[in-house]
């Protein structure tokens, strides 16, 4: 259902007709501008589904009686992608609701699986994420008392008995793993699978272990800043929403054209620009891992480089002291295997232009300008719209779920390199590891480890695979 405002510019006094679509979402942010002099227009929509009801909330402008000649149009949708804001021409405009344009056209019986989704991730948000969030922040206290407790209040304790630090890492990752799979599941099983199966195919099983002894010390600066991340996603998924949206079309080329072409009213440039500053930042310093994981798979030794990239950083100790983060993404090519991680273009240059306010915004294009140098005075100006950035944003957050897949294997090594016994060998590593565990481990302990993989029957075993 639309229901149509007209609403007065508390500065201008310009008109804007605003469309609200009433969809499945209880309440929804609106982030748009006002199309003569650019003051923000914010709020809510509130939808009481109970009651058949529902009320609009917004600042900077005052609700209209009657409906007149506005001076603008624009459609407002918490779920999906709108018509960007124009010059009022006539009812004729909006024929069609973006239900029907940018859901039911779009999407097909795809609409409803989004509809389901986005749902259960509000109400894992809501419901589960508090006590997954206290879960994290107990495992990177160290607080080993109160944290397998906390566990078990959510997963059976039989398959995650949480009985040592190898247990609690497989029992936090898992129940991390099963909160970000709500919304990122055709990436999270892919890039999994892709992780695992490329450590399989290392040929230096050794050098695992070198590479998470190198990186021991850095493995839980790595978590707090992924955890960040996911922490400030949440905080603002009700903005990603109608992104989000896109995983769910038919047909790509109405992907690519939605992208190009239409826009959002749940976030303005402005909410969203420093979460692409911060996350681009703390890849730039979990990519030292992804990288010697690279050195490893392609040259044998996670700590040569690859040549003939930057003078002088011939091994992973050059590449970790190099400053400038951006640089450091001229190593990740996608010609590697575990560059595949990366979906996002994490772009360099669009970070330093926002970094430095080079740039400005259209408020009725939701264009971005921005000027690669910092400097707008400087070089050549790029572009991109709103929705375009968003999704940038939103492809960084999956980026990172890969790469705390990346941290969460290397702890395991790390862990098992110190002598921590694994329930299953098959729950943790590909089989082609599994023989390179002995001759890493303590050799007080070897013996409990051959003894605990033969006593553990074929379905226990199958009890407690993790995938």
């Amino acid at each position: 259902m639309v229901i149509t405002n007209d609403f007065q510019c508390n500065v201008c006094d310009s008109i804007t007709r605003i469309k609200v679509q009433l969809g499945w979402l209880e309440n929804y942010p609106v982030r748009i501008k006002c199309g003569k002099c650019n003051i923000s227009i914010f709020g809510n929509v509130y939808l009481d589904q109970p009651n058949v009801g529902y009320s609009i909330k917004l600042k900077n402008v005052t609700p209209l009686e009657e409906i007149g000649k506005p001076d603008y149009l624009i459609e407002v949708s918490g779920e999906l992608l709108t018509e960007k804001m124009r010059p009022y021409t006539g009812d004729i405009d909006t024929l069609f609701s973006p239900f029907f344009k940018n859901g039911v056209f779009s999407m097909g019986e795809n609409i409803e699986k989004f509809k389901e989704r986005t749902i259960r991730f509000l109400h894992k948000i809501e419901y589960e994420w508090p006590t997954v969030k206290r879960i994290n922040e107990l495992w990177f206290n160290g607080n080993h008392t109160y944290l397998p407790k906390e566990i078990h209040k959510l997963i059976d304790k039989t398959q995650f008995p949480a009985d040592n630090e190898l247990e609690l890492l497989r029992a936090v990752h898992f129940l991390n793993s099963m909160f970000t799979n709500t919304f990122a599941s055709n990436y999270f099983k892919g890039i999994t699978s892709h992780i695992f199966k490329e450590l399989g195919n290392i040929n230096e099983k050794n050098q695992l272990f070198l590479l998470a002894q190198h990186f021991e010390n850095q493995l839980d600066y790595y978590e707090h800043k992924l955890f960040a991340i996911i922490n400030k996603f949440i905080d603002k998924f009700h903005m990603f929403i109608p992104v989000y949206g896109l995983d769910f079309y038919e047909e790509k080329n109405d992907k690519e054209k939605s992208i190009k072409n239409l826009g959002l009213t749940t976030v303005d440039f402005e909410d969203i620009k420093d979460f692409y500053i911060d996350t681009f930042e703390d890849i730039g310093d979990i990519l030292n891992l992804m990288v010697a994981y690279n050195n490893l798979s392609h040259r044998a030794d996670y700590k040569k480089m690859k040549e003939n990239v930057i003078k002088d950083i011939l091994n992973i100790e050059d590449f970790i002291k190099m400053r400038n983060k951006g640089r450091k993404l001229e190593f990740i090519t996608g010609e590697e295997n575990f560059d595949k991680i990366f979906v996002s273009k994490v772009d360099n240059r669009l970070r330093n232009a926002i970094g430095h306010r080079s740039y400005t915004y259209d408020v009725i294009s939701q264009e971005l300008t921005y000027y690669p140098s910092g400097d707008q005075t400087k070089g050549t100006s790029e572009s991109l719209n709103l929705t375009e950035f968003v999704l940038e944003c939103f492809q960084l957050m999956r980026s990172c779920i890969g790469l705390a897949e990346i941290v969460y294997q290397t702890r395991k090594f790390m862990y098992v390199k110190q002598g921590i016994i694994p329930r299953t060998l098959e729950d943790y590593f590909p089989s082609s590891i599994e023989k390179n565990l002995y001759n890493n481990t303590p050799k007080n302990k070897k013996r409990s480890l051959k003894k605990n993989k033969k006593k553990i029957s074929k379905k226990a075993r199958q009890n407690n695979r993790k995938k």
